[in-house]
């Protein structure tokens, strides 16, 4: 059913090494380098308006947030894992960070492309709870935790 069958993945555009996507984070976080954490030798990049046509269609938004049982770091692990977990979809840079934001909190941070026509490799952040991309200006002097991807 449709329910239960993702979006087609969408056809590769671009990739970013093991390194370069490292130094990309690096940029982002320079005092904070040694709390990034990468496991793949390379990450295929699509447009953010495929990333979101997914996160629209998977339901993790639609759990029921319970303090210390299902919070923002199942949150953000259930919607990277779900990338994770459909072929074709596990290539791309989507992954859990946590930082001081809010006091301390957990959500998703994904790379990609601006558009057909950009193809910048841009950083977004989404709130997995509700699916809304946070500002990057509010992660922007964030103490990071981590970025495992």
């Amino acid at each position: 059913s449709e329910r239960f069958t993702p979006p087609s993945p969408p056809v590769s555009l671009g990739k970013m090494s093991y390194h370069e996507m490292w130094s990309f984070f690096a940029n982002l976080f320079p005092e904070y380098q040694h709390r990034i954490h990468l496991s793949d030798k390379e990450y295929s990049l699509c447009t953010i308006d495929s990333i979101r046509e997914f996160v629209e269609w998977d339901e993790v938004d639609r759990k029921k947030y319970i303090a210390e049982v299902f919070d923002c770091d199942d949150y953000a692990r259930a919607l990277a894992g779900e990338f994770a977990r459909h072929t074709g979809w596990s290539a791309f840079p989507v992954t859990d960070i946590w930082g001081d934001l809010y006091g301390g909190h957990a959500f998703c941070v994904v790379v990609a492309y601006p558009s057909t026509e950009d193809l910048t490799p841009t950083v977004y952040f989404v709130e997995p709870q509700n699916d809304v991309e946070i500002a990057p200006e509010l992660v922007a002097d964030m103490t990071l935790w981590a970025i495992m991807m």
